[in-house]
């Protein structure tokens, strides 16, 4: 197959499976509704593990059909809470929610969080559709990880005898 014909298989794959069963892997057994995780290189496109990790999301979306309500703010700090304990490297995180047809984008860094102002997900269609490209082809930089961050393998223990 010619280079330029051969599709780059996706890094960054947006899950449901999620909000069926909880991720348990944290402090915490949560079930975003969608997570955006991080594919390893070598995995085939349609590869769908059954158990997921806090430490692979990089970004999660809450659904609704409720109106936006602190239980839901709530909700997303919990979520955000996980994904700090488990990785180390993350400086910020870009959340999304969409409470009643409002799309609400959510910013946490280890510091707090920012919260914007909602959208109708109907009126500004662009603006889920910028979040969701930027969270889905942004460098790593771009989606809070730490480019001055390197990752070590764990080097095994030796058995003692």
């Amino acid at each position: 197959m010619h280079a330029a014909a051969k599709q780059a298989e996706p890094k960054r794959v947006w899950s449901s499976e999620t909000s069926l069963k909880a991720i348990e892997d944290g402090k915490m057994a949560l079930k975003p509704d969608i997570i955006l995780r991080q594919l390893p290189s070598d995995t085939p496109a349609l590869y769908r593990p059954s158990e997921f990790s806090w430490k692979g999301v990089i970004s999660f979306l809450e659904l609704t059909s409720l109106a936006y309500s602190s239980d839901l703010q709530r909700n997303m700090t919990c979520k955000a809470y996980v994904i700090f304990a488990t990785q180390v490297g993350q400086c910020f995180l870009f959340a999304l929610s969409i409470a009643n047809q409002h799309l609400c984008l959510h910013m946490f860094d280890r510091s707090g969080v920012v919260h914007s102002r909602s959208y109708d997900i109907h009126r500004s269609p662009h603006m889920l559709l910028r979040m969701l490209c930027m969270l889905s082809f942004g460098l790593p930089q771009d989606v809070g990880y730490d480019p001055t961050f390197t990752f070590c393998p764990i080097m095994p223990q030796p058995r003692s005898s």
